[in-house]
């Protein structure tokens, strides 16, 4: 009775945000209460993904997988900062930086930074809370 009261709560809070940020939120998501969301009107977020502390996630971002049959669950790593605009389709490692409207189909390594579209990956030598000191 507990599980079937906890459901649909979630599913009403789903709803509501729906409703007033335009934001969608899939039931299997697990976010971590440390992640921001700027400006988050037009936020999707698909069915297993994962997104750990200290992310950064600006407007008009997806995230998902590309086919509903696929196994593999993303993975956004701590410390990441995401773009306005993008589209990320596979894991992205901790302390990268998602450049605006990049469309992220392959997995970005650690301390990266994935620009374009498709995104091109191009190396930090610095983690994110360094990034605007970092010269890049």
């Amino acid at each position: 009775m507990c599980r079937q009261k906890s459901i649909r709560y979630r599913r009403f809070l789903s709803e509501l945000v729906k409703l007033f940020l335009k934001v969608f939120i899939w039931e299997n998501a697990k976010i971590d209460s440390t992640v921001y969301f700027s400006h988050s009107f037009g936020v999707v977020i698909g069915s297993d993904v994962t997104i750990e502390k200290k992310v950064f996630i600006r407007n008009n971002v997806t995230i998902g997988r590309k086919r509903s049959h696929e196994l593999n669950p993303i993975v956004i790593g701590e410390g990441t900062n995401i773009g306005s605009s993008s589209v990320i389709l596979a894991s992205i490692g901790r302390n990268c930086v998602i450049g605006a409207g990049a469309i992220v189909t392959k997995p970005v390594p650690d301390n990266s930074i994935a620009v374009g579209n498709p995104a091109k990956i191009r190396k930090m030598s610095c983690d994110a809370d360094e990034f605007l000191n970092c010269g890049v």
